[in-house]
């Protein structure tokens, strides 16, 4: 099990929550939150606690005589878990925007890119105009975040390839340079 699932139990072992408690203890877990730099950990230790807190809640009340609306104890779990989710929807907006060495690495990326596509310029004047125009907006686009960027970048390369103003192959290279911040999907498949 891993640190952060490790923490994630530990605290939901020692940190029960009732209609006395709840405050305290969504206070307690948005600090202990803060205790990780990366956002996805953040992410874990929540869902975690959602996770267990959402079958406590569906635990009582198979026994409680109370209308589920109507008990303190599970309304009380159901704010808490509110309150969690809300966190996790804060982390994830985070998640999804890059950081200052991703910025780095696209413009330097896009640079490199353009500089490539400057020497097979001569006799491709329109071609090579066309190129930096879509590159200086993909450059512009980096605040959408890395999802909405990534499928402008293929969405980009598709326009392109299809329209004729670059050939698969560039755009396959293109594609290949940025394959390291998308590990988990082969790009170049999906412009054969």
């Amino acid at each position: 099990m891993d640190i952060v699932l490790q923490k994630a139990k530990k605290f939901y072992e020692y940190n029960h929550v009732d209609s006395r408690t709840l405050n305290d203890v969504l206070e307690k877990t948005i600090n202990e939150t803060s205790s990780f730099f990366d956002s996805l950990d953040k992410i874990s230790f929540l869902k975690y606690l959602i996770s267990n807190h959402s079958q406590e809640i569906k635990d009582h009340e198979k026994f409680c005589k109370e209308k589920p609306e109507e008990c303190d104890y599970s309304m009380t779990l159901r704010y808490y878990v509110f309150g969690l989710e809300n966190e996790i929807k804060r982390h994830s907006q985070t998640a999804d925007k890059f950081n200052d060495t991703e910025l780095s690495d696209i413009k330097a990326k896009l640079d490199k890119i353009l500089q490539d596509m400057n020497t097979l310029k001569d006799g491709n004047e329109i071609i090579y105009e066309d190129f930096l125009k879509e590159f200086e907006d993909l450059r512009g686009s980096v605040n959408l975040g890395k999802k909405t960027w990534r499928q402008l970048l293929l969405g980009k390369m598709f326009e392109m390839t299809a329209s004729g103003v670059g050939s698969e192959t560039i755009s396959k290279g293109i594609i290949k340079e940025f394959q390291s911040m998308y590990d988990q999907i082969d790009f170049t498949k999906l412009i054969n």
